[in-house]
């Protein structure tokens, strides 16, 4: 039989994590007291901005994190495409902007007490979009997506704005 168990060189300890992580490195640790491995934290190269507050800059360094970076880039590139598909079929902005909203609304549950499942199908917690008509381009337009998803593990309050 042949062995499944995974070969790994190198055993990186939890402060040499937590060192290579705020470093933007991604890696892979040991799980206590079994034969598995896990990517615990998963930060980006953005540096995240350092605040007075320490709610503010906790914030800043979930919000560099991949996997909220990943989820919010998945729909901007979606609302991008659905733009794309519709050029020149809204009457105005207010239109385009009732139409993402409703659908953005299909990936939001308010809900703090969501099973896991839910919050699968239901990844953002609070979804806004503002359309607007750009100055002197008539028919041309810009937005403004606030998305907040839901956060696992992460217990992170803030919201990605993308302009």
């Amino acid at each position: 039989q042949p062995n499944n168990k995974p070969s790994v060189n190198l055993l990186v300890g939890h402060r040499f994590e937590a060192e290579l992580s705020d470093n933007g490195f991604v890696p892979l640790s040991v799980v206590p007291y079994s034969d598995h491995f896990a990517f615990y934290n998963n930060a980006s190269v953005q540096q995240a901005k350092s605040y007075d507050d320490k709610l503010s800059t906790v914030n800043a360094r979930l919000s560099a994190m991949l996997q909220y970076i990943l989820c919010v880039a998945r729909f901007a590139h979606y609302i991008k495409v659905i733009g794309r598909d519709k050029v020149g079929g809204y009457h105005s902005a207010e239109q385009c902007e009732q139409e993402l909203q409703r659908w953005l609304h299909n990936y939001t549950t308010a809900s703090s007490d969501a099973s896991s499942d839910v919050r699968a199908r239901h990844p953002l917690r609070e979804a806004r979009i503002q359309v607007r008509e750009k100055r002197g381009e008539p028919g041309r337009y810009y937005s403004i997506i606030q998305l907040q998803p839901h956060f696992q593990l992460d217990q992170m309050i803030t919201t990605a704005k993308l302009r």
